[in-house]
């Protein structure tokens, strides 16, 4: 009998998707694996760089891989909001 996978562990099965390898440090995924869905809120607040803003979107996610899409998009726009600044800074 097998058993069924955490939030955690699903979101970071879809994390590694997204990023192409492994999104933490091996001890940080294995604490994330064993998180339910506040606890990864909790700590993408305190350590992923998510707003607080970003975790009440995210809050309403039920998937955990969709909540990982999500993040990976908001991250992504900020990155490329951020390049966009510094090339006018630039010129």
């Amino acid at each position: 009998m097998t058993t069924p996978d955490t939030f955690g562990k699903e979101f970071l099965e879809e994390a590694r998707q997204l990023l192409d390898g492994q999104p933490l440090d091996y001890a940080s995924m294995k604490r994330v694996e064993r998180l339910g869905k506040e606890e990864i809120l909790r700590y993408l607040r305190e350590n992923g760089g998510a707003t607080y803003a970003d975790i009440q979107r995210l809050r309403l996610e039920e998937d955990p891989r969709a909540l990982a899409r999500h993040l990976f998009d908001v991250h992504r726009r900020q990155a490329g909001v951020a390049i966009v600044c510094a090339m006018i800074a630039i010129h």
